[in-house]
């Protein structure tokens, strides 16, 4: 392939693939597969994933998985589809992001289309490894309007800051029978200090 074409690898996949030409189909795809990069691997990835190509779509996600650093500094994550999110979010992540950054990326994907998006926040809060979250930021994010709303993630964070109390204290959050007291000792800091 010549340079010009490198350019439209892409393209030229979704040509092959309207038009059902397998063999070209398979030969782009083993093209993509070995040019896979932290520059092109999300569009590579999208693409693998509109055409079915599994195997291509599975060694993209781990490039993306490897990246999201960079791709969220780029802008590109808040670009991407509510599915897309999830998938990152469960894949084997090898880089080094604190999930807080992750968490943080997902609230400005949802503040990009806030109409849209807010339906899928709870979902894809849940998907979260919200076990890696320092105290502190759980605290934090707790008094943001999505996740005040949501039943499942004050829930789901009430849960994990329980798990922190130290044997022995004296209060357990499980034990207070109300959602809504156990969220409000939360937000006031009495817990967990």
């Amino acid at each position: 392939m010549t340079s010009q074409v490198d350019d439209h690898v892409i393209e030229l996949l979704t040509v092959a693939e309207n038009i059902k030409l397998t063999k070209i189909v398979k030969q782009i795809t083993t093209r993509l597969s070995t040019s896979l990069s932290s520059k092109n691997c999300l569009e590579i990835w999208k693409c693998a994933n509109k055409y079915g190509l599994d195997q291509l779509s599975a060694s993209s996600l781990a490039i993306v998985a490897q990246n999201l650093h960079g791709i969220i500094a780029a802008g590109d994550f808040v670009k991407l589809e509510d599915d897309e999110i999830k998938q990152i979010l469960v894949c084997e992540r090898t880089d080094d992001l604190p999930e807080e950054h992750l968490c943080s990326a997902l609230f400005s994907w949802v503040n990009h289309d806030s109409s849209r998006r807010k339906d899928s926040f709870s979902q894809l809060f849940e998907a979260l490894k919200i076990e890696l979250l320092p105290k502190s930021y759980l605290q934090e994010i707790a008094k943001k309007e999505l996740v005040r709303t949501s039943t499942s993630c004050v829930s789901s964070i009430i849960d994990e800051l329980a798990t922190r109390i130290p044997d022995g204290r004296g209060i357990t959050v499980v034990a207070i029978p109300s959602l809504f007291l156990r969220f409000v000792l939360i937000l006031k800091g009495n817990v967990l200090k």
